[in-house]
């Protein structure tokens, strides 16, 4: 798992706005290319591993911890202005 600098000072701001300290990594369920990753505030669970990532504080739900090792979460933007998204997802299987 890696956070770009432009995620993390995004990110720093959604911790202010929203009195939160983390971010977690989650499963949705099950596509045709794997688990679907879901991210959220929620303070982290004790189905997590917690580890600091450049300097944020990141709990990712240990059945998908392999599947995080090699994603970056990013900044991309859009016509609704920048948001978040995970880089290094594998979608070519569908």
């Amino acid at each position: 798992m890696n956070i770009t600098n432009e995620a993390k000072s995004m990110l720093e701001n959604v911790f202010k706005q929203q009195g939160a300290s983390n971010i977690r990594f989650y499963s949705e369920g099950a596509g045709c290319c794997g688990p679907q990753i879901g991210l959220s505030l929620e303070a982290p669970t004790d189905a997590d591993t917690v580890k600091e990532v450049n300097g944020i504080l990141v709990a990712i739900e240990t059945q998908i911890l392999s599947t995080t090792d090699e994603l970056s979460l990013d900044v991309q933007d859009s016509e609704e202005g920048p948001g978040f998204v995970l880089v290094g997802m594998d979608n070519s299987c569908c």
